[in-house]
């Protein structure tokens, strides 16, 4: 009886207290509508059915009227001939900022003090940096990244022959919309793309509560939301945006204008709430506005028969053989019928409530006559679905029709021409900046979602994938011999994968590979790969690489073998011996002391620097600026897979600063200033202007020779790392290697300036051969890739007969063959001796001849592959013969391998190793 009689004693003062409470009309003010239950006010009718609760309300009280709203009086105005009136107010009449605090605050969790702090920067920093990155080139960039990305993911939503798959709708909206636009914004890393779902589900048990948080419900009542929350201000704080790579313009602006805030102002601990604001401002709408769009144009067929017809006709067919689809913006706004199509389901929709907060008491005068006096402290509201939904506005108003706003594009009321029959982005000064975003995203997704991919009869089998855009690449990247070996045992040696928007097929057994390499170009092609390299990669202009390829086999191809045989590769080498010995030499250490530096740090100084100058000649400039030559060339080779992957501009900018860079370090003219060019670059040269600077100009020179700087060091340098890495971790293998060299070279001539070796001599090495080519074995994820000109069948030699469809690419996987057990014992260790003990490798009884890919195999061969062999061979032996290396940590793990450039050769370290050196006492 007691509890009892306390709740009832507590029920009676607060309804006692509570009573006198009461709102009371004053006069001008619109009448107040009156409500049952306490505290809500009129919030369950609303919440129920705010159409038919207004509709009702405007009935009775006219277009104008006052409702209690869960602690807050709102007067609605109706009318929307009288909108303009409103949002014409200056902010110290009908203010948004007090509403937009709030949200900030108690939705996203945004500190008061920052949201204070911050509000005078709102017109001069922040709103300035993100409408500059939704207008003009920077809408231009986001718009087609999110293409790029869109693309991608569609195109490898991959279906075995014409099966259906089965997923809800909205769950197919977050999987595809809500991924692209994260990455596409906020940027990517792998650790993201591989915990999409694990973001998504955060985002919409926040998005869930959204109200829970704005209404300000206790903490225990949202215990889920606020760890979501709590989960999403971490991944979107500046410590992992910092780690993610290609975030858009529009966040770099926005950072930037944060960063000149300052961070007594705007702290770091403020970035990852501000982020979430944004995430939601993208995406909190836009997905279920897909939802909807997709909903109605599958419900209403003939919406998506005349919106495709329209997409045929102003953007052309889909070229299947496209790596990205993408299309401007200004093709975009020519798509009546799909914007017709998005109006319509977002006037059905939409129910956005515009609200002002009244500053102080103040009297309106509507332009329908009325006058109307407004209490400081309330709100006024624009409902958008009394709008929407008005019959006199719009015929039949609770219909999809899909051309309503084809056949009328003025709309009228009370026979007065409305300017505001949409809201569902708001309106006046407080607009949505963000609905850009929205409505590219919408327009995008409606019309490329048709993109799929149909398995072909006779075609290998398709493997299917979880995470969309990189189809399979994490997989791959993570490990592409687990990987594949998988895919193998699944499907056996042939299969098709998709990866970051092309289709692989996959021939795994290395009896194959003479069918590949022996077709021609007009069946499997290495030239369209080649010449996407130097345009994508290198920046070599599109009509130069067109026009000089009819002087391929004629003039550039047999300069660089001459250069790189016989006498010139003769030439070459004593030249690098001679630079690398002094620069050895040059390594002056006081004493016997150790030096320590990181070891790829060390190739580069020694490698890299010696070969520069041994090729492309020296000067004092040069010598004097090496250390910011390496570092341009290290961030161009960082983002080599970006811009082989068409990434935008605007995701490259450093990287394309370095290319900017080396282009003019390596152009024509400053190639005349340097002497002692090497015998190889003349001749490339001269086939150059032979051909004539019609079809090479002398601006081509600075990116081809970009080409061929990256040729020579691109993978020689990780090459020498690894040798370098491996004969010190196994000493045996260095002594073995330095007995032969002093058995076969013989003692080192202390009296002579400069020691030098024939290309015979270095060939007797054969316990360096194996060295070399054991390391190579172990560090190659070279893919031998080709494309496939026209639908094909191939005929293997292991008896199976595949189809490949014309705009795919056939891959061989250097690793597949480099670590198969059946061909190397113990193929994940190293043996330094394993090419001595074994001259010939075989596999399923039969005796293989490529059983090393580490330079590609067929016409398309490395035509550099014995001066790489050759200086990664005499470099290793100078700094053995003239150096104690050593690691700082003997017991130092495995750097392991950089996923950074899967496919494109010997693999960088994913971490680098300390090492100390000092002159070895050659006495």
């Amino acid at each position: 009886m007691y509890p009892v009689y306390i709740v009832a004693l507590v029920t009676l003062v607060l309804y006692l207290c509570m009573r006198f409470f009461v709102r009371h009309r004053k006069p001008g003010e619109p009448p107040l509508v009156p409500y049952k239950v306490p505290f809500l006010g009129s919030g369950l009718e609303f919440n129920k059915d705010a159409y038919k609760f207004l509709s009702d309300c405007q009935k009775e009280y006219g277009d104008v009227f006052t409702i209690y709203l869960a602690g807050k009086y709102y007067t609605f105005i109706l009318n929307p001939r009288n909108y303009g009136v409103c949002f014409k107010q200056s902010s110290d009449v009908l203010s948004f900022r007090t509403a937009a605090r709030t949200t900030l605050t108690k939705v996203f969790g945004v500190d008061q003090k920052v949201v204070i702090d911050t509000a005078p920067y709102s017109k001069t920093h922040t709103r300035p940096a993100v409408t500059k990155g939704l207008q003009g080139e920077g809408l231009e960039g986001l718009s087609q990244t999110m293409q790029m990305n869109l693309h991608k993911m569609l195109k490898g939503l991959t279906l075995v022959g014409n099966e259906w798959q089965t997923m809800g709708l909205l769950d197919f909206c977050y999987l595809t919309v809500f991924s692209t636009a994260f990455i596409s914004i906020f940027g990517e890393n792998e650790q993201d793309l591989a915990n999409m779902s694990t973001i998504i589900k955060n985002f919409r048990e926040f998005d869930n509560s959204f109200i829970g948080f704005l209404s300000g419900l206790p903490k225990q009542m949202l215990k889920k939301a606020l760890k979501a929350r709590e989960y999403l201000h971490d991944l979107l704080c500046q410590e992992n945006g910092q780690k993610r790579r290609n975030i858009s313009e529009l966040l770099e602006l926005r950072h930037a204008a944060f960063e000149a805030i300052g961070k007594e102002i705007f702290p770091d601990s403020a970035h990852g709430p501000y982020n979430l604001s944004f995430l939601w401002a993208s995406q909190g709408n836009t997905i279920p506005a897909i939802f909807w769009s997709l909903y109605y144009t599958i419900k209403h067929p003939e919406a998506t028969e005349a919106a495709l017809e329209e997409v045929r006709e102003k953007l052309g067919p889909i070229d299947e053989a496209k790596e990205y689809v993408t299309y401007t913006k200004e093709q975009y706004d020519e798509l009546e019928i799909f914007d017709s199509i998005i109006s319509e389901t977002l006037r059905l929709t939409s129910f956005s409530m515009i609200v002002r907060d009244v500053v102080e008491d103040v009297t309106l005068q509507l332009t329908t006559g009325e006058v109307i006096g407004l209490r400081g402290g309330d709100r006024v509201a624009l409902q958008a679905c009394m709008v929407h939904r008005d019959p006199e506005i719009y015929e039949n108003p609770l219909e999809f029709q899909y051309d309503r706003f084809l056949r009328n594009k003025t709309f009228y009321k009370n026979g007065s021409r409305l300017r505001y029959n949409m809201l569902p982005y708001g309106g006046g000064s407080n607009m949505c900046p963000v609905y850009i975003v929205a409505l590219v995203t919408l327009v995008l997704y409606l019309c490329m979602r048709f993109f799929v991919r149909h398995r072909k009869p006779g075609e290998p089998p398709l493997v299917p994938y979880k995470v969309p855009f990189l189809g399979s690449g994490l997989e791959f990247n993570k490990d592409a011999y687990k990987f594949l070996s998988d895919c193998q045992k699944e499907y056996g040696d042939v299969f098709t994968i998709y990866l970051a928007g092309k289709y692989y097929t996959f021939i795994l057994n290395p009896r194959n590979y003479g069918v590949c390499f022996k077709q021609s170009s007009d069946v499997l092609s290495f030239r369209t790969a080649a010449r996407t390299t130097l345009t994508k990669v290198f920046g070599v202009d599109q009509k130069v690489v067109i026009d000089t390829a009819p002087y391929s086999k004629t003039h550039t191809r047999p300069a660089v073998t001459k250069g790189l045989q016989g006498e010139g590769l003769e030439g070459l080498s004593q030249t690098m011996q001679m630079n690398l010995h002094k620069m050895l030499k040059g390594l002056t250490l006081v004493g016997n002391e150790w030096q320590t530096m990181e070891l790829l740090d060390f190739c580069y100084l020694t490698v890299f620097s010696t070969a520069f100058i041994s090729i492309f000649g020296e000067n004092e400039q040069d010598l004097a600026n090496m250390s910011t030559i390496i570092k341009n060339f290290r961030e161009f080779d960082n983002s080599f897979v970006g811009f082989l992957s068409g990434l935008p501009k605007q995701m490259l900018k450093k990287a394309l600063k370095a290319r900017e860079y080396l282009h003019d370090l390596l152009c024509k003219e400053k190639g005349q200033k340097r002497r002692n060019i090497s015998e190889l670059l003349e001749l490339r040269h001269a086939a150059f202007e032979a051909i004539g600077k019609e079809i090479f100009p002398d601006s081509a020179h600075g990116p081809h020779n970009l080409s061929f700087l990256w040729a020579s060091q691109g993978n020689t340098i990780p090459a020498i790392f690894w040798s370098l890495y491996y004969t010190i971790k196994h000493p045996e293998a260095t002594e073995a290697a330095l007995e032969e060299v002093r058995e076969k070279l013989g003692p080192i001539d202390e009296a002579k300036e400069y020691v030098t070796y024939t290309k015979e001599q270095y060939d007797e090495l054969e316990i360096f051969d194996s060295i070399i080519s054991e390391t190579l074995r172990l560090t190659s994820f070279s893919m031998i890739v080709r494309d496939v000109v026209e639908d094909v069948t191939l005929q293997l030699t292991t008896g199976e007969v595949i189809g490949l469809r014309g705009g795919d690419r056939v891959a061989l996987q250097a690793c597949m063959v480099h670590r198969d057990p059946e061909i190397y014992e113990n193929p994940l260790e190293f043996q330094y001796d394993r090419f001595l003990r074994n001259k010939t490798f075989y596999k399923n009884g039969s005796r293989l001849r490529y059983n090393m890919l580490q330079y590609g195999g067929g016409s398309s061969m490395c035509p550099g592959r014995f001066f790489a062999n050759l200086e990664i061979k005499q470099t290793i032996i100078f700094l053995k013969r003239y150096f104690d290396l050593e690691f700082v940590d003997p017991q130092c793990e495995n750097p392991g391998i950089s996923k950074s450039r899967a496919g494109l050769g010997i693999m960088p370290p994913e971490k680098d190793v300390q090492i100390r050196f000092r002159p070895k006492k050659l006495n």
